[in-house]
Protein backbone atom coordinates (compact mmCIF):
# COMPACT_ATOMS: atom_id res chain seq x y z
CA UNK A 1 0.00 0.00 0.00
CA UNK A 2 3.32 2.19 0.36
CA UNK A 3 1.45 3.99 3.58
CA UNK A 4 4.71 2.84 6.05
CA UNK A 5 8.24 2.55 5.70
CA UNK A 6 10.57 0.46 7.66
CA UNK A 7 13.39 2.98 8.79
CA UNK A 8 16.62 3.25 6.71
CA UNK A 9 20.04 1.83 7.72
CA UNK A 10 23.23 1.30 6.17
CA UNK A 11 23.25 -2.56 5.26
CA UNK A 12 19.68 -3.34 6.32
CA UNK A 13 17.05 -4.35 3.85
CA UNK A 14 19.22 -3.50 0.84
CA UNK A 15 18.02 -5.76 -2.18
CA UNK A 16 20.78 -7.15 -4.21
CA UNK A 17 18.71 -7.43 -7.77
CA UNK A 18 16.78 -3.80 -6.96
CA UNK A 19 18.97 -1.67 -5.39
CA UNK A 20 16.61 1.09 -4.87
CA UNK A 21 14.17 -1.32 -2.82
CA UNK A 22 13.89 -1.58 0.81
CA UNK A 23 13.29 -4.61 2.49
CA UNK A 24 11.15 -5.14 5.31
CA UNK A 25 13.62 -7.03 7.79
CA UNK A 26 12.31 -5.59 10.83
CA UNK A 27 8.79 -6.78 10.25
CA UNK A 28 10.04 -9.93 8.87
CA UNK A 29 11.95 -10.90 12.22
CA UNK A 30 8.96 -9.60 14.16
CA UNK A 31 6.40 -11.63 12.22
CA UNK A 32 8.64 -14.90 12.16
CA UNK A 33 8.38 -14.80 15.87
CA UNK A 34 4.93 -14.42 15.57
CA UNK A 35 4.37 -17.78 13.81
CA UNK A 36 7.12 -19.23 16.36
CA UNK A 37 5.55 -18.52 19.34
CA UNK A 38 2.07 -20.16 19.70
CA UNK A 39 3.75 -23.40 18.67
CA UNK A 40 7.25 -23.01 21.31
CA UNK A 41 4.62 -22.20 24.05
CA UNK A 42 2.25 -25.09 23.19
CA UNK A 43 5.31 -27.40 23.59
CA UNK A 44 5.94 -25.33 27.08
CA UNK A 45 2.33 -26.22 27.93
CA UNK A 46 2.73 -29.62 27.23
CA UNK A 47 5.85 -30.47 28.72
CA UNK A 48 4.61 -29.12 31.87
CA UNK A 49 1.58 -30.82 31.92
CA UNK A 50 2.97 -33.79 31.64
CA UNK A 51 5.48 -33.33 34.72
CA UNK A 52 5.92 -35.43 37.34
CA UNK A 53 6.83 -34.83 40.96
CA UNK A 54 10.00 -37.22 41.31
CA UNK A 55 12.75 -38.06 38.69
CA UNK A 56 11.74 -36.43 35.55
CA UNK A 57 10.59 -38.76 32.49
CA UNK A 58 11.78 -36.02 29.83
CA UNK A 59 8.84 -33.32 29.93
CA UNK A 60 11.12 -30.52 31.47
CA UNK A 61 13.96 -31.80 28.98
CA UNK A 62 11.32 -30.85 26.64
CA UNK A 63 9.92 -27.23 28.05
CA UNK A 64 13.80 -26.07 28.89
CA UNK A 65 14.45 -25.61 24.89
CA UNK A 66 11.50 -24.30 24.07
CA UNK A 67 11.11 -21.84 26.74
CA UNK A 68 14.64 -20.93 25.87
CA UNK A 69 13.61 -19.86 22.23
CA UNK A 70 10.26 -18.14 23.37
CA UNK A 71 12.62 -15.49 25.46
CA UNK A 72 15.04 -15.37 22.65
CA UNK A 73 12.03 -14.55 20.22
CA UNK A 74 10.58 -11.90 22.93
CA UNK A 75 14.06 -10.11 23.11
CA UNK A 76 14.54 -10.21 19.37
CA UNK A 77 11.29 -8.84 18.40
CA UNK A 78 11.62 -6.53 21.32
CA UNK A 79 14.34 -5.00 19.66
CA UNK A 80 13.16 -5.09 16.42
CA UNK A 81 9.65 -3.29 17.27
CA UNK A 82 11.80 -0.79 19.11
CA UNK A 83 13.97 0.32 16.26
CA UNK A 84 10.84 -0.16 13.96
CA UNK A 85 9.22 2.95 15.82
CA UNK A 86 11.54 5.00 16.27
CA UNK A 87 12.39 5.57 12.59
CA UNK A 88 8.82 4.66 11.22
CA UNK A 89 8.23 6.79 7.98
CA UNK A 90 4.57 7.51 7.69
CA UNK A 91 3.54 9.11 4.02
CA UNK A 92 0.81 10.70 4.66
CA UNK A 93 0.00 11.04 0.92
CA UNK A 94 -0.23 7.63 0.11
CA UNK A 95 -2.43 6.73 3.55
CA UNK A 96 -4.78 9.80 1.96
CA UNK A 97 -4.94 8.53 -1.29
CA UNK A 98 -5.88 4.79 -0.19
CA UNK A 99 -8.39 6.06 2.32
CA UNK A 100 -10.19 8.36 -0.59
CA UNK A 101 -10.07 5.35 -2.76
CA UNK A 102 -11.27 2.28 -0.58
CA UNK A 103 -13.81 5.49 0.85
CA UNK A 104 -14.64 7.64 -1.93
CA UNK A 105 -17.82 9.26 -0.42
CA UNK A 106 -16.01 10.09 2.94
CA UNK A 107 -14.30 12.82 1.88
CA UNK A 108 -11.38 14.65 3.56
CA UNK A 109 -11.92 15.21 7.03
CA UNK A 110 -9.80 16.92 10.06
CA UNK A 111 -11.35 15.10 12.71
CA UNK A 112 -12.04 11.64 13.77
CA UNK A 113 -15.24 12.11 11.55
CA UNK A 114 -14.31 9.50 9.05
CA UNK A 115 -13.75 6.60 11.56
CA UNK A 116 -17.48 6.24 11.73
CA UNK A 117 -17.60 5.84 7.53
CA UNK A 118 -14.13 3.60 7.93
CA UNK A 119 -15.84 1.35 10.85
CA UNK A 120 -18.96 0.82 9.33
CA UNK A 121 -17.72 -0.39 6.00
CA UNK A 122 -15.24 -2.64 7.72
CA UNK A 123 -18.43 -4.14 9.42
CA UNK A 124 -20.34 -4.29 6.37
CA UNK A 125 -17.88 -6.23 4.51
CA UNK A 126 -17.07 -8.82 7.28
CA UNK A 127 -21.04 -9.28 8.01
CA UNK A 128 -21.13 -10.13 4.10
CA UNK A 129 -18.18 -12.32 4.38
CA UNK A 130 -19.79 -13.82 6.61
CA UNK A 131 -23.21 -14.49 5.71
CA UNK A 132 -24.95 -11.64 6.83
CA UNK A 133 -23.79 -12.55 10.43
CA UNK A 134 -23.29 -9.57 12.76
CA UNK A 135 -20.92 -9.67 16.15
CA UNK A 136 -23.02 -6.88 17.40
CA UNK A 137 -26.20 -5.19 17.05
CA UNK A 138 -26.30 -1.87 15.62
CA UNK A 139 -27.34 0.07 17.88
Amino acid sequence: MGELREPAAPGRGASSAMPHKRNPVLSVLVRRSAIAAPHLAAQVLAAAGLAVDERSDGAWHAEWPALQQLARHTVASARAVAGLLEGLEVDADAVDRNLRAGLPDVGRAPDVGAAAAVVDRVLGRFGDSAGGRRTSEEP
